[in-house]
């Protein structure tokens, strides 16, 4: 079930953004794909998982992380949408 809601989040972001699934997973520094990466952090945390579930199906896909590479995602994206309307809409239709 955990997998399901990662995979149903790739999915979406990967869908909505453009990028192919082997991009999101890909050690990238480009500005679009850590955000989708963070995006996709943000919504599976949102969606209940735990890092520690998020950091294995990460893995799993060949991007390999630490706990606060994670947090700070979450983090970013969390104090971003406190004042950029733009990505809550894009967020709420992920």
């Amino acid at each position: 079930m955990k997998l399901d809601k990662f995979n149903k989040n790739v999915s979406s972001i990967i869908e909505k953004t453009g990028l192919s699934k082997n991009e999101l997973f890909r050690h990238s520094k480009k500005q679009t794909i850590v955000d989708a990466r963070q995006i996709l952090f943000y919504k599976c945390k949102e969606d209940g998982l735990k890092i520690t579930y998020i950091q294995k199906y990460l893995k799993d896909n060949g991007f390999d992380v630490e706990h606060s590479t994670i947090i700070y995602g979450i983090k970013k994206i969390t104090n971003l949408l406190e004042e950029d309307n733009e990505l809550k809409s894009f967020i709420s239709t992920v």
